[in-house]
Formats: structure tokens, sequence, C-alpha cells
């Protein structure tokens, strides 16, 4: 059988408790060469590196002494984009960049002049103008630790529970990075804090969303010439979707509501997260909520090299604690950000 990483064995041997790591060592060396990283006195584990997951089971028959099976999971790299609600919309990944990265991009067109048979002057030019957009490294981080006598166990749910504590939180904040970053702070800038992005009228007052609400966002697309993609999708709120599903298009008709039959809105995939903000502030609600219509092939997210790991066995040595630090190295960029819509002041208490 093919050997596959396994996080607790290259944590119990960075922490110095023992046993033999050698695969991950050599996956490690392996990415260093790859990357033209160092591993710092930690582990690099390149993203498309197999795990060793094992999925305990219970059997009401004993005599079949079958209690465990193991199970071969995805690689880590498409466990963190199943995290990721803008990934499962079409979102596009840059894996394994190096340095800054630029995209030239024309700002405006030329034009063209109807002129008579001898104008007496020479057309006008009309040059076009460029612009670009970088993507650079942001690191991101997270903490954990682990007893000591937890990673001595040989419980086969050590090693899911070491994998998915230890990702789960990278997950999640590049997910919402790529909704919502700050673009400050040490943040990629995501779609809702992203200029130019088409924002549908507001009242005074937060509202609830009405069946034209979803057209204006697409049509927002549309007028601005956005490229038409099969990976046109919104993403909602919980309390967002249910209110649509529940509520018609025109009031009054019974049939027909906001999301269709099909389960779509207008023909497009409702995705539903609890990332994008729930507390936003429009005039007299403080509850609002947000939500994004767009082309997710044009959002952009890159990452630098492999996730890192660095294990500290003396920081909680007196608490028996192994620290557990990992590193990823990612940003957002959005193409072109007439791509997106969004909605940011649908009140909550109206949901």
């Amino acid at each position: 059988m093919e050997p596959s990483f396994s996080f607790s064995r290259a944590i119990r041997h960075l922490a110095g408790e023992g046993g033999d790591a050698g695969f991950e060592l050599e996956c490690s060396q392996a990415a260093q060469k790859r990357f033209g990283a160092a591993a710092h006195g930690g582990i690099l584990l390149p993203l498309d590196t197999p795990l060793a997951v094992r999925t305990g089971l219970v059997t009401t028959s004993g005599a079949a002494g079958a209690f465990s099976i193991q199970t071969t999971v995805q690689s880590l790299i498409e466990l963190l984009r199943n995290q990721m609600v803008v990934r499962q919309a079409g979102a596009s990944v840059l894996e394994n960049l190096s340095g800054t990265v630029s995209f030239p991009k024309q700002l405006t067109p030329g034009t063209a002049n109807w002129v008579a048979e001898n104008p007496g002057a020479d057309n006008s030019d009309a040059d076009i103008t460029l612009g670009n957009i970088t993507m650079s490294p942001k690191m991101l981080t997270s903490n954990t630790s682990f007893s000591r006598k937890l990673m001595a166990q040989s419980s086969l749910d050590i090693e899911a529970l070491v994998r998915n504590d230890l990702i789960q939180t990278t997950a999640i904040a590049l997910d919402l990075a790529a909704l919502n970053g700050l673009g400050s702070s040490n943040q990629p800038t995501g779609i809702l804090n992203t200029a130019n992005v088409n924002a549908i009228a507001y009242g005074t007052d937060g509202a609830a969303p009405v069946y034209a609400d979803f057209v204006s966002m697409e049509t927002g697309l549309n007028q601005n010439n956005a490229p038409v993609s099969p990976r046109r999708a919104y993403i909602l709120t919980p309390e967002t979707l249910a209110f649509c599903r529940k509520t018609p298009k025109v009031s009054g008709q019974l049939m027909g509501g906001i999301v269709a039959e099909n389960g779509t809105i207008n023909g497009y995939p409702p995705f539903v997260t609890n990332q994008l903000p729930k507390t936003l502030t429009r005039g007299a609600k403080s509850d609002c909520h947000a939500a994004v219509f767009g082309n997710w092939d044009q959002l952009l997210i890159g990452t630098w090299g492999a996730l890192e790991l660095i294990v500290d066995p003396y920081r909680l040595k007196k608490q028996g604690m192994v620290e557990i630090t990992s590193y990823l190295m990612a940003d957002i960029a959005v193409r072109y950000p007439v791509a997106f819509s969004f909605a940011k002041y649908w009140s909550g208490s109206l949901l």
C-alpha cells in the first residue's frame, strides 16, 4: 500500500516523542526542493500530499471483530477547498505561485470614427490605457495545542482529530477573506470591500429582500459587460435563503417563490454560508445581512508554497502540552469587480 502523510506521526517526531516519521520527512524535503523554501525547524506539507485518515466503526457483532475500517480521503488542498463556499461556487485557485504576481489589465478601449473622403485633418489618436492587478503573499497562521497524553494514545480517531483541528481554522479564514477581507490589517481584500463592485439600491433602513433585488444584482453584471459564465451563482446567509424559499416573487402569489422548485434563483444556484456578515448597520437597523451574486471564476485565490507546521514542545511543557502553529501564504484578487454584485442591507429582523 502506498504510504500516506500522517499529521500525528509528524507532530510526535517534531515534539521529540519518537516514532517513525520517515515518509513525512521525505515529503517535507521534497516540498523544500519544490518550493525553494526552508522548513524553519518545522515540516513542510505539499498541498497535494495524500493523508492517512482512519474512521472508527462500532459493530453490534463482537464475534466479527471488525471495529474499524481504513478509508482514503481527499488530498489536503481539496479538503481545504471543500471548506470554502467560494471555491464550491467556482472561484479560480492559483497554486504554487512565486513572488508578486501581476495581471496586466486593459482599462479603456480605443475608438473608431466615421470620416469624410478627404477630411483635411488627421483622425485623432485614441490610445488604450492599461493597469494591473497584483497578488502578493499574505501570511495566514493559526495556533493550537495537544496534550502529550493525547498524542501518545493509539485511538484510531486521533489522526482525524489532529488533521481537522489544524486545517479547519485556516480553511474558514481563507474563505472569509475571499468574501469580506478588509484589505487592511494584513488581510486580503474580499469582494464586499472591493471597489466598483455593483451594489443594489438601498432604502434608508434595512429591508427584506424582494425578487426585484435579485434581478438588479444580475442586471448589474450584464450592464457592465461582465463575462457570461456557467459559474454565476449567489452566496447567501442561511436566514436570507430561508426567507427567499417562503417568499413569493409577486405579493399574494401562492406559487413560484423567489427560490424556484428546483432550488435555483432565476436559474442560478444559491450557496449558503455563515461567513457573510449579519450585523451591518443601515439607518435604524444593525442586523443587516449581506449577499453576493457573481461570476465566481473571476475571483482568484492564490497560494504560495506549502502549508508549514511548526511544533513547539517547550513553551507549554509544564502543562504537558505541545503547541502547533500552521502557516499558509495566500492572497485574494478580483479580475473584474463588475463581475460581482452585492446587497448589504437586508435586515435580519425582517427575514
